[in-house]
């Protein structure tokens, strides 16, 4: 059992990677009130993910586990919201202001079931939790550079997440999960399956949210 299993078995995987939002950002004629929304919620959404990689740290049971996940909190709240906040400013929010902005009910749902998924169970379930996030933004950044559209508006988030940095620290995940499922002692799929479907679909509507500015 691995990560690479459950993208394969996941039936929502296709509807995530290839949703209207993200076709429509890589053609660059994504509305950009729907792209701002979405990124004031991303914003507000990776608040809640460095505290699963708090968690994460928390559930770790070793020093190394414990210093990659602590690298996790950094990444977020140095690197991606950096970028966030460069966009953001570009139309006059500050960060102060994007903090005051309420979550909505898709943010909500979808960072709660993770870190409830981190409470209730290992950190293994927590990573398959947290996987559809970082798998999914690396392998549509990398299909929309590879069919790049001149002055995308947006190419700025998809260099970031087609970057080798971005890339190498997926792949570095995606072996770290791996490990963690391995030595979990079950070997049941659907318990794995579960646990990623329920995050993609998630992800999924993450990307409505952006559409529908809800």
């Amino acid at each position: 059992m691995n990560i690479t299993y459950l993208i394969q078995n996941c039936p929502y995987w296709q509807d995530y990677t290839e949703h209207k939002f993200v076709r429509e950002l890589g053609r660059g004629t994504l509305p950009l009130a729907s792209f701002k929304h979405y990124l004031i919620q991303d914003y507000l959404f990776l608040l809640q993910f460095a505290r699963a990689w708090g968690l994460a740290v928390y559930k770790a049971e070793n020093v190394e586990l414990m210093k990659y996940a602590q690298q996790g909190i950094q990444a977020i709240l140095e690197v991606e919201q950096s970028m966030h906040l460069d966009f953001c400013e570009s139309w006059g929010l500050s960060a102060q202001e994007i903090q005051k902005h309420p979550e909505s009910p898709n943010n909500i749902g979808y960072t709660r079931y993770v870190l409830d998924i981190g409470m209730k169970y290992g950190l293994a379930e927590l990573f398959v939790a947290m996987a559809p996030c970082a798998l999914g933004y690396s392998q549509i950044a990398e299909k929309l550079a590879k069919n790049h559209t001149p002055n995308n508006p947006y190419q700025k988030w998809i260099d970031m997440y087609d970057s080798d940095t971005s890339q190498e620290s997926v792949q570095r995940f995606m072996r770290q999960a791996d490990q963690l499922i391995q030595h979990s002692g079950i070997q049941d799929p659907e318990h794995w399956q579960r646990i990623f479907n329920t995050a993609t679909r998630m992800e999924i509507g993450f990307w409505q949210m952006g559409l529908d500015l809800s």
